[in-house]
């Protein structure tokens, strides 16, 4: 019996690889088929390929450098041993697109010379023939994107004889950054907002960490560690020269190339934007960085041509511009729906009803976060998209992306403004209960506590039922939070539960009024490891503030409880 694939693949992963391992198990003889995913997907592919279709023989021929025949390695690979199904890994390598890049990054003036390119894909034109003729198996070819596309068009022959194209999804889903959303009021207002200076460094050093991140990222999609690595050991050279560097070489380099080539080239580039930005610790100048560069492939994709990359694009730089440090925030998070809603334009429901739906869940978060405009409306139009992507991001169909979204909208629903206020904290408070069905402490543990979280703050904030039960679901919700958040692991994170916490426990009704406000003065004296004066002056001072009161208040409890006593009012037993 086939062992299951559910915990291999995402679910939306599922569907392209039961579609391959379906043609692969009926296929008999010779056939070619293109499978577009990444190496990471690459990996499990072949893997769970060899384990569930055990019938048949199954081999991988990895290609790790520039060739002229492929035939001769596919031969001297089937006359060894009979094969049934052969895996063609690392056909980009083939190409030279690694040497391409080293010499335009030598020389950006110089134009691109694509001998190394024709002479692999001549070769597959003219000897198609000899594959079907002299091969009795399928050959599955894993490519990139841009791989595919060098293909189909300096290769149409030899790429007009396949059996069909299995496209996984790839993911740079950029909403998962923004998972943390519940966060990003409070610790806006605390965290410095300046950028550092740029040391001065020599365009060639740039040059030289442009050029290794470049190849870095085209021989290792997919491996953010290792672009975040270099990031983390240049963070000195992560500044406005870098960007200025990164946007002249890509202008420069495109300039004489071909369309696919410069798709291929502008391909790599968002990819490395879009690690850059992921990098740990949101520093403003990565995020200006990756806004340089995104705006700058977008430069080399017209919509006319190239809509879907142009709607792509548009979406990567508005959820940057959604987590920007530098300029106004105001406008910031107008320039981030600016980009959603020309996302949208191509991105429609009827043509691409996920990337549609993954669109509409960002945009409602911009809505949530804006600061223009009238605020009851504009939390209007955040539960509106949010219900609008959850006509496609199903329970059924995508269960962690609808928890996500579910999340979202509860808060919405927690901070809107029209409507019944003591109803809209109940419909929050389903939608986090909703989303916790899906979020798990043993599956997803971050997601799981910072929905914890966000329930917390609706019991907190809630109208109907006990208030005193609500407050004791509020600190359980916390306490339920902070077995991810630790300090150690989490610190800002851990902080803002601290805070909360203290203040449930100074409103708790449940227990002596005296012990609660000594446990809410411990919760706001644990913050004040985080929120230290000279890194949040501000808070710092608001929080002094808090325990000062606290602190008063506990005094007058106390006083008040032994007054009790001594007039009898109270029992001592």
């Amino acid at each position: 019996m086939s062992r299951s694939n559910s915990t291999t693949f995402r679910s939306d992963e599922q569907e392209s690889y039961l579609r391959l391992k379906r043609d692969l198990s009926w296929r008999e003889g010779f056939g070619i088929l293109f499978v577009r995913c990444t190496p990471v997907q690459e990996k499990r592919i072949i893997e769970e390929i060899k384990q569930d279709i055990k019938d048949k023989t199954v081999d991988v021929l990895k290609l790790d450098h520039s060739i002229y025949n492929l035939y001769d390695l596919i031969e001297e690979k089937v006359n060894d041993n009979p094969i049934d199904i052969l895996f063609v890994s690392g056909l980009e390598k083939s190409l030279a697109l690694e040497d391409y890049i080293k010499r335009t990054l030598e020389n950006p003036k110089k134009s691109y010379q694509r001998d190394a390119l024709a002479s692999l894909l001549g070769h597959l034109n003219w000897q198609r023939e000899r594959f079907r003729d002299d091969f009795n198996c399928c050959l599955v070819f894993t490519v990139r994107k841009y791989t595919l596309r060098y293909l189909v068009r300096r290769a149409p022959d030899f790429f007009d004889w396949r059996s069909g194209v299995i496209e996984f999804p790839v993911d740079r889903d950029i909403d998962l950054l923004n998972y943390y959303t519940p966060f990003k009021a409070d610790i806006d207002k605390k965290k410095p907002q300046d950028v550092s200076k740029d040391i001065v460094h020599s365009s060639d050093e740039y040059y030289d960490l442009l050029k290794k991140l470049l190849l870095l990222e085209y021989e290792n999609n997919g491996d953010l560690q290792a672009i975040h690595d270099v990031v983390d050991s240049n963070a000195d050279q992560f500044n406005s020269s870098f960007a200025n560097i990164l946007e002249q070489w890509l202008l420069k380099t495109c300039t004489e190339l071909n369309p696919e080539e410069k798709e291929a080239i502008a391909g790599i580039v968002e990819s490395l934007c879009l690690d850059i930005y992921k990098f740990p610790g949101k520093s403003a100048n990565n995020l200006e960085i990756a806004i340089t560069g995104l705006k700058t492939v977008l430069q080399l994709r017209p919509r006319e041509t190239l809509s879907q990359e142009w709607a792509q694009t548009l979406y990567y730089i508005g959820a940057v511009y959604s987590n920007r440090i530098v300029g106004e925030k105001a406008q910031n998070i107008e320039e981030a729906i600016a980009c959603y809603q020309q996302a949208l334009i191509v991105y429609t429901f009827e043509a691409f009803p996920e990337k549609w739906a993954r669109t509409q869940n960002n945009l409602g978060l911009a809505y949530l976060d804006r600061i223009k405009g009238e605020k009851a409306e504009n939390i209007e139009d955040a539960i509106a998209c949010l219900k609008k992507a959850l006509t496609v991001r199903t329970f059924e169909a995508v269960p962690e992306k609808w928890a996500r979204t579910q999340n979202n909208l509860g808060l919405a629903y927690r901070n809107r403004i029209k409507g019944e206020k003591a109803e809209n904290i109940e419909k929050a408070i389903a939608c986090y209960q909703q989303a916790l069905t899906v979020r798990t402490f043993d599956v997803f543990p971050e997601d799981w506590a910072m929905t914890q979280y966000n329930l917390g703050v609706a019991y907190c904030k809630r109208i109907k039922g006990e208030k005193a039960q609500n407050i004791e679901d509020a600190i359980a919700c916390y306490q339920q939070a902070l077995r991810v958040y630790t300090f150690e692991a989490f610190p800002q994170n851990w902080a803002t539960i601290k805070t909360n916490m203290g203040v449930a426990y100074a409103k708790r009704i449940k227990g002596k009024k005296a012990r609660n406000i000594k446990l809410a003065i411990a919760c706001i004296k644990e913050t004040m490891k985080v929120y230290t004066f000279d890194k949040f002056p501000e808070y710092c001072v608001r929080l002094n503030r808090l325990k000062f009161r606290l602190k008063f208040t506990y005094i007058i409890s106390r006083i008040v409880s032994k007054l009790k006593k001594l007039l009898g009012w109270e029992k001592t037993g």
